[in-house]
């Protein structure tokens, strides 16, 4: 029998994931796994470059080295997926005035 006050928290939590042009997706992981990996997941699922993708939850931007834990996430909390253009991710064409001089 648990005492008072005491709260016992499943190793397992189920979160949400949404893109802008996606719908939700569940996904039940480890509390303690890097959210890198479900971001890698993700991507893999849909079909998207993980390059190029990054979580958000609050709208403040997750480091692939978060856990659940440390973010002190809930279950079924909604983070978000953002996707960067190539130009963001150093996919950049020279432009005329980064050209060499000749």
């Amino acid at each position: 029998m648990e005492e008072a006050g005491e709260l016992r928290v499943s190793p397992h939590i189920t979160l949400k994931m949404q893109s802008a042009d996606r719908g939700v997706i569940l996904f039940r992981i480890r509390r303690l796994m890097p959210l890198g990996k479900l971001k890698d997941a993700y991507c893999s699922q849909m079909g998207l470059s993980k390059d190029l993708a990054s979580l958000s939850f609050d709208g403040e931007r997750i480091n692939d080295n978060d856990t659940a834990n440390s973010l002190e996430l809930e279950d079924e909390d909604m983070m978000d997926v953002l996707m960067k253009r190539q130009s963001e991710a150093g996919d950049t064409a020279i432009r005329p005035a980064d050209a060499p001089s000749s």
